[in-house]
């Protein structure tokens, strides 16, 4: 019974080392693979995120480029714009300067009317003045030349009546 303890043992042994062998270089290589299986998928997690970052990263310089895009375009409209701004400024100004211009022009006209006008209403005045003034001057002549015809001829009557009485 001790040999068969003794090669149960041995047996038992035997196995324990066989058994340890199996699962050292089983767990070695698990050990491994799994090490190898997270290196990989590390990698596949780091290109992963390198290709998110180089997609963001991209359209992050698209949407910078874009966004500068727009507003040179924006820029050139608004340049574009200054000209004619400028344009209509002058032409406003102009336009303001020409009816400035007609007004004194007008004006002039006008003045130059009224002193037409008032020159020849003055001329007016005058002629009408002398008018009257002859016509006052006249009448005055009538009347006196009529005065003096019926002085005469009362002097005449007079000098009759004296004459008739002497």
């Amino acid at each position: 019974m001790e040999d068969i303890e003794l090669k149960l043992k041995k047996a038992e042994s035997i196995r324990r080392e066989e058994f340890a062998k199996k699962f050292a270089a089983n767990t070695d290589e698990k050990l491994t693979k799994v090490h190898e299986r997270k290196e990989t998928l590390e990698r596949e997690q780091a290109n992963k995120l390198i290709k998110e970052m180089e997609t963001k990263l991209e359209t992050a310089e698209q949407l910078r480029t874009q966004a500068i895009e727009s507003k040179i375009v924006k820029a050139r409209k608004e340049s574009e714009k200054i000209p004619k701004v400028l344009e209509t400024k002058l032409s406003l100004e102009k336009q303001r300067e020409n009816r400035t211009f007609e007004k004194l022009e007008k004006t002039e006209i006008t003045s130059q009317k009224k002193e037409a006008l008032q020159k020849m209403t003055v001329e007016k005045a005058k002629s009408h003045v002398q008018k009257v003034m002859q016509t006052v001057e006249q009448h005055k002549q009538n009347i006196a030349s009529k005065t003096e015809i019926q002085r005469s001829q009362l002097e005449m009557k007079h000098q009759r009546a004296d004459s008739n009485r002497e």
